[in-house]
């Protein structure tokens, strides 16, 4: 059984990549906070859906268990993952959940795209 734990008050616990994902966001409706764990991704990773949502200093933070699941952050990437080597260590996001639309061109349509704006924890 899956939880998705979302910041309420000062109790929080750290969410999966893949759970944010999946999370029902609407538009309109205030953004949720989350702490979300899991991996830094390269400079040059192709993980996340679509390009760096709101600057080139965008970065990928990929699930633990999944490999092919990853999420964009806006925020400051760990120093540790600057480079193009695989980082290893395991990073907790403290953010808001925000969504937008990117155009998929393998599949010619576009889809919506969670992402998170935040800092590390």
């Amino acid at each position: 059984m899956r939880s998705l734990f979302l910041l309420v008050g000062a109790v929080s616990a750290a969410v999966a990549v893949r759970d944010v994902r999946t999370l029902s966001i609407q538009s309109d409706a205030p953004y949720s906070r989350v702490e979300v764990q899991g991996r830094c991704l390269p400079s040059s990773a192709t993980t996340a859906l679509g390009e760096a949502p709101r600057s080139a200093s965008d970065w990928q933070l990929r699930d633990l268990q999944d490999a092919q699941t990853a999420i964009w952050v806006s925020g400051t990437r760990p120093a540790s993952c600057e480079g193009t080597a695989v980082d290893t260590a395991t990073y907790v996001v403290r953010a808001r959940v925000y969504i937008d639309t990117v155009r998929v061109e393998a599949e010619n349509t576009r889809r919506a795209r969670l992402y998170l704006v935040g800092s590390l924890r």
